[in-house]
Order: structure tokens, then sequence, then C-alpha cells
């Protein structure tokens, strides 16, 4: 909705309410709706608090919907069941947005709460928020992590770790989260992404315990680059910076 003037239906707050999973001071229904929008995976049933209907009723005038909220508490209403009273009061979604977020909200509430924890993970690493993502998977680790029906997923867990933190530059850190990926979900491609970070770190190169397979055939790419120009070999350092280039177009697992 950046760029767009949205018609507020209500009033503005005198006093903002805050949402400390965000960081975040709102002072609007329309706020409110915004924060609903970008970050669905972020409510639970803890969100709809007695201080959220408490500044709904006092700081803007919404005291039906406030009542709504907490009869729909007590009846363990589903996420979005809360949402949809939300919207009910507001102009600020479109009949599509509308359907994207119900159609979220009852994806989440279908999966298991590891599978829900990595997707809110997963969409901190697609949105670039890459210290946040490692710490919603680390959560999940300290959780899930001994859980032997999980070893795959657990392997991708750490792999996406790795991606996060060699794109924040930290390969010495992914070298040993692709490293422990590997461990786990036996991926080559975790194993290749630890070689790729191992050659990122400055200093000398580091090849010990390393699969000869894979270093075979990071040499024949060198190689193969060496003959595209001629007899002209590629310098170490441009093909570094390759590697690092990587990085910023990495799958997620």
């Amino acid at each position: 909705m950046m760029g767009e003037l949205i018609l507020c239906r209500g009033g503005i707050a005198a006093l903002p309410y805050y949402i400390e999973d965000a960081d975040l001071n709102i002072y609007s229904l329309e706020e409110l709706c915004y924060y609903i929008e970008n970050f669905p995976d972020r409510l639970d049933e803890a969100f709809w608090n007695e201080e959220l209907c408490q500044w709904l009723a006092g700081e803007l005038s919404l005291g039906e919907l406030s009542e709504q909220i907490r009869a729909a508490k007590q009846e363990s209403a589903s996420m979005a069941d809360f949402v949809r009273l939300v919207m009910a009061k507001s102009a600020y979604f479109e009949p599509e947005a509308k359907r994207e977020i119900i159609r979220q909200l009852s994806e989440l509430e279908n999966k298991d709460e590891f599978e829900r924890g990595k997707l809110k993970a997963d969409r901190y690493l697609k949105n670039h928020r890459y210290a946040e993502s490692i710490l919603e998977y680390r959560k999940l680790l300290h959780k899930f992590g001994e859980e032997a029906s999980r070893t795959v997923e657990i392997g991708n867990i750490w792999h996406n770790m790795g991606v996060a933190a060699a794109r924040m530059f930290l390969y010495e850190q992914a070298m040993e989260y692709f490293e422990k990926a590997y461990g786990y979900n036996n991926n080559p491609e975790s194993m290749r992404e630890m070689y790729y970070a191992r050659q990122c770190i400055p200093g000398e190169e580091k090849e010990g315990g390393l699969p000869k397979e894979w270093k075979d055939q990071v040499m024949q790419a060198l190689q193969q680059a060496e003959d595209a120009v001629g007899e002209i070999a590629v310098p170490k350092e441009k093909q570094i910076e390759e590697w690092k280039k990587r990085y910023r177009v990495y799958s997620r697992q």
C-alpha cells in the first residue's frame, strides 16, 4: 500500500498501541490492518490480548470490535476469524488482499508447530531479514533439533542459516552452518556451499576435510573458465568474487 492514499474511517489515537514483536507503534485501525497484511505469520492468540482491546475501545472508539475480539477469544476462534472481525471494520483491504490473508492464515493453522515456525523463519529470509531468520531457525533447532523423524528438515534449517549468514558476509559462520546441514540432510548442495564459503574467508584457502569430488568439480570449473579466455588464467580474487555473488541468488531449501 506504500504510495497510496488510504482513507481512515476511524480516528487517530492520541496514544499509540505498541506491538512488541515488531517494535512498532500504531495509531489507527488502518495501521493495524497494514500490520496484519504484512505479518500474518506473527499473529497468534497472545496478539489478541486485553491491552489491544482496551486500546481499540479507548483510543479509537471501537468498543464493538473490542467486545467481538474478547468473545472470539473466549470461543477459541481461529486467527482467520479474528482477522475477519478487523476486516469488517475497515475499508483498508481490497477483496483480493482479504482472500490472500485468509488463505495464508488457513495454511498456517493446518500446519504443526514446526512447520509454522519454519514458514515464519523462511519469510524473514526471503525478506532479507537475515538476523531475525537465524534467530527463528535457532528456536526451532532448540525445540525440535533432536527429533529423529525430522533429520532432513533439520538439515535444511542449518542450510538456510548458512544462506542467511553468507548474505551478511559472515562466511566462517556460514561454513559451519553448511557443514552441519550436510551432516543431517546429506545434500551435496550444502557441502558445495560449505566449500564456497571457505573460499570467501580472507586468508589461505581451507581444503582439509572436503570430499575430493567437490574439489575436482570446482577445479574443473576453473579450468573451463581459463580455457574460455585462452591461456589467461582467471585471477583467484575474481573467482572468489564470483562465488560471493552466488549467495545473492541462492534458493532456499
